[in-house]
């Protein structure tokens, strides 16, 4: 007894190259999208992206100038050293 042939191979084929072709097209809208961005919006960057990605200016210490980590503030305020 013969199998029948199942048509698993082209279909997977096909479902392959339309899966490329909506990726494409995926990025080819959102390169579209970041153009307009920036067309209208040119060297705009948001506060809190500058913040997640490290271009804001650190946090200083405005009476001794050094740098502040976490929220409780700076050492020379405290009277310790």
């Amino acid at each position: 007894m013969r199998w029948p042939q199942l048509k698993i191979a082209r279909f997977g084929r096909a479902t392959g190259c339309n899966m490329i072709k909506a990726v494409l097209v995926f990025l080819l809208v959102m390169l579209a999208i970041g153009m307009v961005g920036n067309a209208l919006f040119p060297g705009r960057i948001g506060g809190s992206v500058k913040k997640r990605l490290g271009l804001a200016n650190p946090a200083t210490c405005k009476r001794c100038g050094r740098y502040v980590i976490g929220s409780k503030g700076c050492d020379c305020k405290k009277g310790g050293r």
